[in-house]
């Protein structure tokens, strides 16, 4: 452990691999993990993963940008950071009022 930085990203098809998402922000710098959370029982994607780049000055280049993999809009947020790429919460959340958020997710929409 070093510089490395961890973000997550939901949104994903349900076909999209480790491989792909390693290829996709592979561009970004250099990916060294890529995991897609998937159900222990059926092993189906839930559609949404992890992607730990081997520094954190990756995140400067990857969160500002809007992601389409597979031709699904990405989601993505710093894990473990207050650093948010979600803009629009309230289609997750219903309003984007503080009670209505998860722990450690800030609201940066405007509604």
């Amino acid at each position: 452990m070093g510089d490395e930085a961890k973000i997550f990203i939901r949104g994903l098809t349900g076909d999209t691999t480790e491989e792909m998402l390693m290829g996709y922000f592979g561009r970004y710098g250099e990916v060294l993990d890529a995991k897609i959370s998937r159900n222990r029982i059926t092993k189906q994607s839930r559609k949404y993963g992890f992607v730990l780049f081997a520094e954190q000055a990756t995140l400067d280049r990857v969160l500002p940008v809007e992601h389409v993999i597979r031709g699904r809009k990405g989601f993505l947020e710093a894990f473990g950071n207050l650093h948010v790429a979600y803009f629009n919460l309230q289609s997750i959340f219903g309003a984007c009022s503080k009670s209505s958020l998860p722990r450690g997710v800030a609201c940066l929409c405007s509604i």
